[in-house]
Order: structure tokens, then C-alpha cells, then sequence
């Protein structure tokens, strides 16, 4: 259970880590936040 909780806990960052360093959700982020 000590490992469910761990990797519950680490998912968030897991995730952050994936869109940073996922080149087609950063270009889909600028882009839906650039005025142009």
C-alpha cells in the first residue's frame, strides 16, 4: 500500500514533467495562450 500512496503522491509531478517535456503540448500551450 506504502507504493499506491507513493506513487499517488508522485503522479502530479510525473505529470508535469510529461508536459514539459512534450514539445506538441508546449507549441499547443503557446499557442492557445499567444493574442496572435
Amino acid at each position: 500500500m506504502e507504493n499506491l500512496a507513493l506513487t499517488t503522491l508522485m503522479l502530479p509531478f510525473i505529470g508535469a514533467l510529461v508536459v514539459s517535456f512534450s514539445p506538441q503540448r508546449r507549441a499547443a500551450e503557446w499557442g492557445f495562450c499567444s493574442p496572435h
